[in-house]
């Protein structure tokens, strides 16, 4: 049996994935949950979309950062049918904790080992008091990988291999269908930046192809449109009509996490 998929998201987002306690280096070598054109097999996703969490015990002290995360969370509950809701008695649960190192990291889907942890550090994970980041890790919990590891990625973005970080694993291209017949978005939540894993922070390691030069690429503001139009379709939220919020590239680009394609 694989052991689970822990990806983590460095203070620049960068995202390897750590298999047990050891992280995997390579591209090919990282254990993936298994995928249907569905998504996540029915047994990783959460039941009825319900992901009952708890605090840890550093988290009683970081009152704005709980805050933090319960806005990220709302942000789900307001435009799907997924629900965060306090732990009672239910086995299969998710600790939001600090963590030891400055990063932020989830297990992709439900790993049922009784208790999951995401790690949130409050000094790194909410830049500017975005909730972004969070955002990210909460949809690596609901089983989501990275927008840029899509089969289809090669036709919309350029890999600089040279310059990627060897211990690092943001970049696996996925052989799985897990689009849900939705357009690559380049503004999604889960789209890695410019400069992720660089080994020259000054060079690009990812970037849109000349065709879509003007696309903007690692925003941490918000869930993207098509975030949530795939969420509401792995997880079968009835309707598919909740709310969708504005294209946050188009809004705010002067929150983005990296600039516009000018490198």
């Amino acid at each position: 049996m694989d052991k689970p998929t822990l990806c983590l998201l460095v203070v620049a987002m960068a995202a390897p994935c750590i298999t047990g306690a050891k992280l995997v280096k390579g591209q090919q070598s990282v254990p993936r949950p298994t995928m249907t054109t569905e998504g996540l097999i029915s047994d990783k996703l959460w039941p009825g979309g319900v992901v009952p969490f708890v605090f840890s015990k550093a988290y009683s002290r970081e009152d704005q950062a709980r805050q933090l995360v319960l806005k990220a969370m709302a942000g789900f509950e307001n435009s799907t049918c997924i629900r965060f809701v306090p732990r009672t008695t239910e086995k299969d649960f998710v600790i939001i904790n600090s963590g030891i190192m400055k990063s932020c990291s989830a297990y992709i889907g439900n790993q049922h080992l009784g208790s999951q942890q995401i790690l949130l550090n409050p000094a790194s994970c909410f830049p500017n008091g975005n909730i972004g980041v969070a955002q990210h890790q909460l949809m690596h919990t609901l089983g989501f990988g990275h927008e840029q590891s899509r089969s289809d990625r090669d036709q919309f973005v350029d890999i600089n291999w040279s310059n990627v970080a060897q211990a690092n694993d943001s970049f696996p291209l996925s052989t799985e269908d897990t689009t849900f017949g939705e357009p690559y978005d380049f503004d999604s939540i889960m789209h890695a930046g410019m400069f992720e894993n660089a080994i020259d922070k000054s060079i690009w390691t990812v970037r849109p192809k000349e065709k879509y030069r003007d696309k903007v690429i690692g925003q941490s503001i918000q869930l993207s449109g098509t975030d949530i139009r795939k969420i509401n379709k792995m997880y079968k939220c009835p309707g598919h009509a909740l709310p969708v919020p504005v294209t946050t590239a188009d809004t705010k680009p002067d929150l983005l996490r990296k600039t516009r394609n000018s490198a």
